[in-house]
C-alpha cells in the first residue's frame, strides 16, 4: 500500500493525473504478479490530515470530500481512531509505503521557526510509521523529492530528519534529485510521466533488494 498525497495519487498538473497511474501503477506494472499494490494517495494530503479522526476530518471540507471520494472507509472510523489506522485495518497491507511531508512543509512556509515546522512533521511521521506497524506491516518511509514551490532548505531539512528518523528510508528524494530533476517535473511539484516512472523503478528495486517481494 501507498499512503501519500498527490504525489502518491498520481497527479501531473491540477486536474489532470498519470495515464500509468503515478508511482503506484508503474510500479503494479513492473512488479507483474509478484505483488498487488494499492494506492492510498489522496491529493492535499499532509501528516497532520491522515492522523484526524473522522469527526475532525469532517472539518476539513475540502480535504475530507477527497478522501471520502477516493478512499473513504466503510464504516468510518469512530473519534480517536485515525484515518490512517482504519484505512490500514480495512486492507491490512503486508507493507506500507509513506511519501508525506512536504504538504506540511508548504502548509506552514510563513512559519517564523522553520526548525520547529519540521520537528512536528518528523514527529507526526513518527506517529504514522508506530501506527502502520502496529498492524502488523512492513513500513517503508521514504524521502521529498526536489521542487520549484518550497524552499530548499525546508526540504533538506525534512530529509534530514527523516534520514534520522528511519535510516533505512527508502531515497526517493535523494534519487530523484540524482536526475536532471526539472526535466521530471509537470509543474512546480508534480513529477511527469518519466518522474513517476524513476519513482517506480526505486521503490521496485527497494522492495526487491530488502527481500519484500521477488522479481
Amino acid at each position: 500500500m501507498c499512503i501519500g498525497d498527490s504525489i502518491t495519487e498520481g497527479v501531473t498538473r491540477v486536474g489532470s493525473t498519470d495515464d500509468a497511474g503515478g508511482y503506484p501503477g508503474r510500479l503494479q506494472t513492473r512488479l507483474g504478479a509478484s505483488a498487488r499494490v494499492v494506492n492510498r494517495g489522496v491529493g492535499g494530503a499532509s501528516t497532520r490530515l491522515w492522523l484526524l479522526d473522522s469527526r475532525e476530518a469532517a472539518a476539513e471540507d475540502d480535504w475530507w470530500k477527497r478522501f471520502r471520494e477516493r478512499w473513504g472507509t466503510a464504516p468510518l472510523p469512530p473519534p480517536g481512531r485515525s484515518l490512517l489506522r482504519a484505512t490500514l485495518e480495512r486492507d491490512r497491507p503486508d507493507v506500507v509505503v509513506v511519501l508525506l511531508g512536504v504538504n506540511d512543509v508548504y502548509y506552514e512556509r510563513t512559519d517564523p521557526a522553520p526548525p520547529e515546522v519540521v520537528a512536528r512533521t518528523v514527529a507526526r511521521l513518527a506517529t504514522i510509521v508506530s501506527e502502520a506497524r502496529a498492524t502488523g506491516a512492513t513500513v517503508l518511509l521514504g524521502t521529498a523529492l526536489p521542487n520549484h514551490r518550497d524552499p530548499p532548505a525546508r526540504v533538506a531539512a525534512l530529509n534530514a530528519a527523516v534520514g534520522t528518523l528511519a535510516p533505512d528510508h527508502l531515497p526517493t528524494g535523494e534519487r530523484f534529485g540524482e536526475r536532471d530533476w526539472p526535466r521530471l517535473l509537470a509543474d512546480d511539484v508534480h513529477p511527469n510521466g518519466d518522474g513517476y516512472q524513476v519513482l517506480a523503478d526505486v521503490l521496485a528495486e527497494e522492495l526487491v533488494r530488502r527481500g519484500l517481494v521477488r522479481q
